[in-house]
Parts: structure tokens; sequence; C-alpha cells
């Protein structure tokens, strides 16, 4: 699927074990109060493939939002 998350040219073994940390802390429960709390977010830590897919389709379509906007 071309490029996953991180710089280009990153491992993907890097990027796996960056994920596999991340969905650790995020799936305690003081960390989802606290992202809750102060940031009225909830994280889902999503896999690297589905964060790329999420990412592209938003970029997409805010950039077609942009575009007809006649935002430069």
């Amino acid at each position: 699927m071309g490029r996953r998350n991180g710089p280009a040219g990153t491992p993907s073994a890097v990027i796996d074990r960056l994920y596999q940390a991340l969905a650790k802390v995020l799936a305690q429960p003081d960390m989802k109060e606290r992202l809750l709390q102060q940031l009225g977010t909830i994280a889902v830590g999503s896999k690297p493939e589905e964060f790329a897919t999420v990412h592209k389709t938003e970029t997409d379509r805010w950039c077609e939002v942009i575009k007809r906007a006649g935002i430069n």
C-alpha cells in the first residue's frame, strides 16, 4: 500500500514496534481518562495500515473542500 506511517524509508519493523508500544500506552485506563479530560479526545490506536487509509481519505476530502471553496 505504499508508504505507511513515519518518515519515508522507515522500516516496517520499526513502525510495527512503535505501533505496539503506542497501543499498549493508549490501552491504559489512566491514559484514556487523561486524554479525554485534558484534550477532549478518545484515542483509537489504529493499526498503521488503517491509519494510512483514514489519513489519505481525510486529506483527499479536505483538499477537495478547500479547492471548491477557493481557499489558497
